[in-house]
């Protein structure tokens, strides 16, 4: 009897031990399961930040662009228009261009805002204008580039100016420094209207 009740107790504890196998086996696959969908969730995470990111920069062009007046005005400027793309095309294919990199002119036609102005004797001038929801230091550089290669190539003076909702602290010095102009994109002006 004692040795029937020993194989039953061994036979308990081996199918016991098969239980707690099993059990460690299906608790390493729903941790591996769970690490798998975390990863897939982060992956959405970040594409659905980049997508946003590109809606709030675009939207953040637009209403730059629209208020072109008003930023030119905080210049102290009058405005007279935008120039379209193909007016930058233009001049970056002009003969006063081909000292540019070929990099730099692409960028430059590209540019988020030209815009032309009078300054307050009547004299014309260029604003070159970079948009962005948060403005950086990129922004900043090609705002820059894009005044000194408007001057090279109209002679006529240009202004950078950086446009966004919020500014990298970065770049603050170059604005207090007044290398460039801010023209900060208030909360209500990029809301839906």
């Amino acid at each position: 009897m004692a040795t029937e009740q020993r194989q039953h107790i061994e036979e308990r504890l081996d199918r016991l031990e098969d239980g707690q196998n099993r059990l460690a086996q299906e608790v390493r696959s729903g941790f591996e399961e769970a690490r798998q969908e975390r990863a897939q969730h982060q992956r959405s995470i970040e594409r659905l930040q980049h997508d946003i990111g590109v809606l709030r920069g675009g939207h953040a062009r637009n209403v730059g662009v629209r208020r072109a007046p008003l930023i030119a005005d905080d210049l102290g400027l009058t405005w007279q228009r935008n120039l379209s793309v193909v007016e930058l095309a233009e001049m970056a294919r002009s003969d006063g261009a081909s000292s540019i990199p070929s990099n730099e002119r692409r960028s430059f036609m590209e540019a988020d805002l030209v815009m032309e102005a009078r300054d307050s004797e009547g004299l014309p001038c260029y604003v070159a204008v970079e948009i962005s929801f948060t403005v950086n230091g990129r922004d900043t550089r090609r705002a820059v580039r894009n005044a000194r290669i408007l001057t090279e190539l109209t002679g006529v003076a240009a202004r950078p100016v950086i446009v966004g909702n919020r500014l990298d602290d970065r770049v603050r010095s170059e604005v207090e420094s007044g290398s460039v102009a801010w023209h900060p994109l208030p909360d209500d002006s990029l809301e839906a209207r």
